[in-house]
């Protein structure tokens, strides 16, 4: 929970964003002058495909700002061979989202606090093990985010630009 509040209230930055899929702008500024030349030329299915990438690009960022911060960070092979994950400003990113899940930690931490001790240590235990179950299930999600990355990539290489 505290990764995805951490991950919401700090986005990556647009130089940073604009480096994943850095046609995406373009298509969308074709799409829009297709759409203004002709009312009837809208194309609802890639408009939500650009949609769909720009979040994705969004969500792949802060995805591997986390998992950066991690000691086992260089098995994930595509990650720090990739200029963008490589750059100081991922890096400082990845520093500021540590710096806030840090801080939400620290206040959940001591909101824990003020509970009742008893009840306080019962929860403490539910969340060691939710967090553990939790950081199971990231680190299958990871490993098949960093397969369907690969594939969009090499995806990516293949597609020819929209010339129209």
């Amino acid at each position: 929970m505290v990764l995805s509040f951490c991950c919401a209230s700090l986005e990556p930055p647009q130089s940073l964003l604009r480096q994943l899929f850095p046609w995406v702008e373009e298509e969308r500024e074709k799409l829009k002058e297709r759409q203004a030349a002709n009312q009837h030329a809208s194309d609802f299915a890639l408009s939500a495909f650009l949609s769909c990438l720009e979040w994705f690009r969004e969500v792949i960022l802060q995805d591997a700002a986390v998992l950066s911060l991690r000691a086992d960070w260089s098995e994930f092979q595509f990650f720090p061979t990739c200029a963008t994950f490589a750059s100081a400003e991922f890096h400082q990113f990845a520093a500021e989202l540590a710096k806030s899940m840090k801080t939400a930690d620290s206040e959940s931490e001591r909101q824990l606090a003020q509970l009742p001790k008893q009840l306080g240590a019962g929860v403490k235990n539910a969340l060691v093990d939710f967090k553990s179950d939790a950081e199971r299930r990231d680190e299958e999600m990871h490993k098949k985010l960093d397969l369907c990355i690969e594939l969009i990539l090499r995806q990516a290489n293949t597609i020819p630009t929209l010339n129209t």
